[in-house]
């Protein structure tokens, strides 16, 4: 492209000249031949929904006799399919994750080669957030919230460990929160894009990977990740230590600023301890110890498998919903659901609903392997009622050897109150799979509001109104002998009529809002925006809670600029000058003390 102020050449997509620095004219956008083909047969692309510098994501669609499937497909640019060595990565790498069956695992439909040359893979399209947004924008969350959490990823992760392939890229981006049959939180695990068998078992495999390069992202690598060495389970145990410290403590264990410093820290240095943060010292003992174990530097200290961590960390929060349904289902005999992107039939041992986390081994009895129902949930009378609906996948159901197919009916669906969740795509990251991947944590978040629950509600079967109608008899003046007004006590006209009505009116005067501080809705919102800045300013995130202070407003407001205060001075204590910016955003909210506490030389 030529500059038209110097006229001197310059290189494609050049924004400024490299001879005099005028800004250069963009180049039209030519229209993407994908859009509107058809590929691998069956899956259209309608649209574009990413792009990134190794090929882009689309929003593509699936035809499914009178409805259609909706999907993600992406794909890898053509000038890089022509290397041999990656398309046989990629490859390789996509048939690693379509092995992969458990329900917390992102779904992979299809991958091969458009006729345009682009590799592409397409996967299941998913709504929600990821949790790293969800960290971003509530900080640290509930233990009851993290063991759930965790219980679903290390489900996901069991199964991965057990063909032998490790992720090697765990991390709160690579978490993804959706909804499914009524529940919150439901769990997938994304990017398995670099994720490779342990080289243990891999050795006759050609090594695609640039000696002396490390894939995965430093916050959460795993010391023996930064060595070179090879990769087991363990890896991943420490990138789930990582995680799930940062999920009850809403900040890193380490601080480093650069790959290479990260390296050292995760080498060499002790992780915060808990107590550090208000967050993590509410955090239940337990839970600190399995962390602690897997943050160790040695992996033989560490727990070796997904489900021995999932055990030491566990507080029984995650144990009644064991692996919750795909997509909802109905009793056999009755008519299917009308959701055709839900409900597509699984492959052969796909787990289904009520099936534990962990399997030891195949159930006994004929038939395929397939539990419709959790025999442990019904342990507890309110665990049967988390499930929303008894269900079964599109496919002819399979009966269980025991003859228990589905749980008593469940109460009356309730109203869901999550707000509105960002649309987003999880797919998996085939864009890293040539080259060196050396990341730094992103920041990416969202701008829709996180649902708020730190555990499931169990519907409730008992309404008040029916306790208050009985019992009540409260006047003693009146006899309690007589279910009907009029007849026992004809004598005292005057003061007969009055004594019923009053008599009914009381068991309906407590049922009527009488509380006595009922806050507008309109100060519901602005007090969550306070309880956010706490918390994001107790784990360490003071820029972030800054922000949420300005829609803060209410009683815990004073709390909020408190909690900010002292975070800010925190970060000075340990960071000094560059600590500024946090000092700075501090005292813009009137909590300016840490502003006097940093060194003379940078105020």
């Amino acid at each position: 492209m030529e500059c038209p102020a110097c006229h001197q050449p310059n290189i494609d997509g050049a924004r400024f000249c490299a001879t005099c620095g005028a800004l250069l004219p963009v180049a039209p956008v030519e229209a993407d031949p994908l859009i509107g083909s058809i590929v691998g047969g069956r899956f259209r692309i309608i649209g574009v929904l990413g792009e990134g510098g190794m090929g882009r994501v689309y929003d593509g669609e699936q035809p499914m006799g009178t409805s259609v499937r909706k999907v993600a497909i992406k794909t890898l640019l053509s000038q890089h399919a022509k290397d041999p060595q990656v398309v046989a990565r990629f490859m390789r790498e996509c048939g690693t994750v379509s092995e992969l069956e458990h329900p917390n695992t992102i779904k992979v439909y299809d991958f091969g080669q458009t006729n345009t040359g682009e590799l592409y893979i397409a996967m299941e399209l998913l709504n929600g957030q990821s949790l790293e947004t969800a960290l971003e924008r509530g900080g640290a969350l509930s233990p009851e919230r993290v063991d759930r959490i965790i219980a679903q990823t290390c489900g996901s992760l069991q199964e991965a460990h057990e063909k032998g392939i490790v992720h090697r890229d765990l991390k709160p981006a690579n978490i993804f929160l959706t909804k499914r049959a009524g529940e919150e939180d439901y769990v997938k695990v994304l990017d398995f894009g670099i994720a490779k068998r342990d080289e243990r078992s891999a050795k006759a495999e050609q090594k695609l990977t640039q000696q002396g390069t490390v894939l995965g992202t430093p916050p959460y690598m795993s010391p023996e990740q930064f060595t070179g060495t090879e990769l087991d389970a363990r890896s991943d145990i420490y990138s789930l230590g990582v995680l799930t410290y940062e999920m009850l403590t809403g900040r890193l264990p380490f601080d480093a600023d650069t790959p290479w410093a990260w390296a050292t820290q995760h080498m060499t240095a002790q992780p915060f301890p808990f107590e550090a943060v208000p967050m993590g010292a509410a955090a239940p003992p337990k839970m600190k110890a399995a962390v602690m174990r897997a943050l160790s530097k040695r992996r033989e200290d560490r727990q070796q498998s997904a489900r021995e961590f999932y055990e030491d960390l566990t507080i029984g929060a995650g144990a009644r919903l064991s692996v919750l349904a795909a997509a909802p289902r109905t009793l056999v005999g009755s008519d299917a659901p009308t959701s055709g992107t839900a409900l597509m039939p699984s492959r052969s041992g796909q787990t289904q609903l009520g099936e534990p986390l962990f399997v030891a081994g195949p159930p006994t009895g004929s038939g395929p392997v397939r539990t419709v129902v959790n025999h442990q949930a019904h342990q507890a009378h309110q665990a049967a009622t988390v499930m929303d609906q008894a269900v079964v996948p599109a496919h002819p159901a399979v009966p269980t050897g025991s003859g228990q197919v589905f749980p008593a009916p469940p109460p009356a669906p309730q109203k869901s109150k999550a707000a509105p969740i960002l649309a987003a795509v999880a797919a998996v990251a085939v864009l890293g799979v040539v080259g060196i991947v050396m990341m730094t944590k992103g920041s990416g978040g969202g701008t829709t509001e996180e649902s708020t629950s730190t555990a499931i509600p169990l519907p409730t079967g008992a309404p008040s109104v029916t306790v208050a109608s009985d019992p009540v008899g409260t006047p003693t003046s009146t006899p309690t002998t007589t279910p009907e007004p009029p007849p026992p006590e004809p004598t005292g006209p005057d003061k007969a009529p009055p004594d019923t009505p009053k008599n009914t009116s009381t068991p309906t005067t407590p049922t009527a809002t009488t509380g006595p501080k009922a806050p507008p809705p309109g100060n519901e919102k602005a007090e969550q925006e306070c309880r956010a800045a706490i918390n994001l300013a107790n784990g360490g995130n003071t820029d972030l809670a800054v922000k949420r202070f300005a829609s803060c407003d209410g009683p815990k407001k004073a709390e909020a600029r408190a909690a900010i205060s002292a975070s800010a001075k925190r970060a000075v204590a340990s960071k000094g000058c560059a600590a500024k910016s946090h000092a700075l955003a501090a005292a813009r909210i009137g909590a300016g003390e840490a502003m006097s506490q940093l060194p003379a030389q940078c105020r």
